[in-house]
Order: structure tokens, then sequence, then C-alpha cells
């Protein structure tokens, strides 16, 4: 794990093997953040990182956070990606409920459907995935297209 990582996401910390265990502790003992990937302990946990939204949605959906070369914050939803390795599986059920919890609730949010985010920060109803934008102006956000070739991975 690269030194300048400071957050690490474990969907499931009792299954890790010994060396991978080791890996987590020393990651621990200098300093890192280690969040669990169950709901109820990863908000708590997330609202003390200097981040300008948390993301409140069900244990299947993940969350890819990049920031884009003007600052602004992508996040990528996905919707239980492991239903699409496996031929025989079908679709999860669309995701409803998930909310995007803002620490400045003046920053715009843009879906990349071309929507706004409501105040509230309910997030629409998807099937596979979804990307916001937090943190531009309407004027200066990048194109969809640009979406892979533009961010680099949040530390």
């Amino acid at each position: 794990m690269p030194e300048s990582t400071s957050l690490l996401v474990l969907p499931a910390e009792d299954l890790l093997e010994p060396a991978q265990r080791a890996a987590v502790d020393a990651f621990r003992a200098r300093g890192g953040t280690v969040l669990p990937a169950d709901p109820a302990r990863v908000l708590p946990a997330a609202r003390s990182l200097p981040l300008p939204a948390h993301l409140d949605a069900p244990p299947r959906v993940q969350s890819h956070w990049f920031r884009g070369p003007d600052g602004s914050l992508f996040i990528a939803l996905s919707n239980a990606p492991a239903w699409v390795l496996d031929p025989g599986a079908s679709a999860p059920p669309p995701v409803t409920g998930a909310r995007l919890l803002l620490t400045d609730p003046s920053l715009p949010v843009h879906v990349h459907t071309g929507a706004e985010l409501p105040p509230s920060g309910a997030v629409p109803t998807f099937q596979e995935g979804l990307v916001l934008e937090v943190g531009t102006q309407p004027a200066h956000r990048l194109h969809h297209s640009l979406f892979a070739n533009s961010v680099r991975p949040c530390h």
C-alpha cells in the first residue's frame, strides 16, 4: 500500500489472511484510518474525515471517490458490481434511498445524467451505476467523456 494512502475501506476484516491482517495493523500503526464497510459504522467514522460529502447508501453499493483537475470531487457509484462476473446472475434490484450528506450544503452537486441533486441529498434511483460531481458550477463541469482520463483517486 502506498505511503500516501491515509484511508482504507475494509469490507470484511474478520476474513483477512494473517499477512493481510499484519499489513492492516502496520497501516493503522503509521496513523492510517481503517473504515469497515458496514454503513452503521462507516458513516460516523467518515464524518471525521476532511471530505466535503459522505455517502449513506445500502451496503451493496460501492463508491469510488476521485478528485478532478479543478478540485471537484467525483463519486462513482456501482450497484453490487460482482453480479456482472457471474453469467447466470440476474441484476440486483435498483438502488433507492441513497443520500449524499454534504458538510457544506452550499456546494453544488451534479448527477452525470444532467440532473442536479436536491437539497435533501437524495440520490436518484439507479440500476447499475451513477456518477456524482461535488463542488463545481455547471459552466465549469468536465464533460462526462473526460471523466476516466481526468481524475485521480482520493487518498
